[in-house]
């Protein structure tokens, strides 16, 4: 059966260079082609995941791809690679939705030009890519349908790309008439991702250094999570939320009314 990858990016780009391409351009990385697909995504496009999973690279290759993001899909044992980014939105060891933005798209690394390279493999349960002897080093082409199928709905922004991904799960409001000054509570702070915007002469390390807060999504993602689950229990984590703040609103207007008797 074929696996299942989502859109990539927010927008309509086609393709600059196809699967095991321009084999002389790539004999030199050890490769009988080109090991991917180029999308003619402009300067700072949104990329979003094409599956759920975790993130398991954020790597700069000054010589090849720069700033780039593996993602792994533990469910289908999938690996995605997103490469010559101009910023980065997601760390390693990060689950993820799909549909959820992990950077914009530039030039960095071995390019001449604005674009996505986008790349995709088989894994073993541990995630290690296979087919290393393949003369793509594991990657396989895309399009390849058999293989690989594309669920494309082409979202206009990040929020519809995770929706669309997740067609089960439903947004939860409840809508609770409590005056501001009911409840009196320290309100948290917003907590605002760093981005990297394509530095000169990056570290490998960099983004490693980087103190990005933990994600709420949990891994790893199973038969009983894996399209809707997870987004369903953080939508169910805010409501009960909504409810607690709703309850100690109501006994503190109960407190101060037997006060006043």
């Amino acid at each position: 059966m074929a696996k299942i990858i989502r859109d990539i990016f927010i927008g309509d780009f086609g393709l600059s260079q196809k699967f095991g391409e321009n084999p002389k351009d790539y004999a030199k990385f050890g490769m009988l082609g080109h090991n991917g697909l180029d999308f003619k995504a402009p300067y700072n496009t949104t990329l979003i995941a094409g599956t759920q999973g975790r993130i398991q690279k954020v790597k700069y290759d000054p010589n090849g791809y720069g700033w780039f993001v593996e993602l792994w899909d533990n469910y289908q044992y999938l690996v995605t690679l997103y490469a010559h980014l101009m910023s980065v939105e997601v760390k390693e060891g990060q689950w993820i939705l799909a549909g959820q933005k992990i950077g914009t798209s530039n030039n960095t690394g071995n390019s001449t030009g604005p674009h996505l390279h986008f790349g995709a493999g088989d894994t073993n349960e541990s995630g290690g890519r296979l087919n290393q002897n393949n003369g793509y080093y594991g990657w396989l082409n895309p399009v390849r349908s058999n293989w690989l199928k594309w669920a494309i709905t082409n979202p206009s922004t990040v929020d519809e790309a995770v929706r669309n991904a997740n067609p089960g799960a439903k947004k939860i409001e409840i809508s609770v008439d409590i005056k501001p000054h009911v409840i009196e509570k320290e309100q948290p702070q917003e907590t605002v991702l760093p981005i990297i915007e394509n530095p000169e002469e990056p570290k490998p390390d960099e983004i490693a250094a980087s103190e990005l807060p933990a994600e709420a999504i949990s891994g790893p993602f199973t038969s009983n999570n894996y399209n809707t689950g997870v987004f369903r229990e953080a939508t169910s984590k805010v409501l009960l939320l909504q409810l607690w703040d709703y309850v100690l609103g109501w006994l503190k207007k109960l407190q101060a009314k037997n006060s006043r008797i």
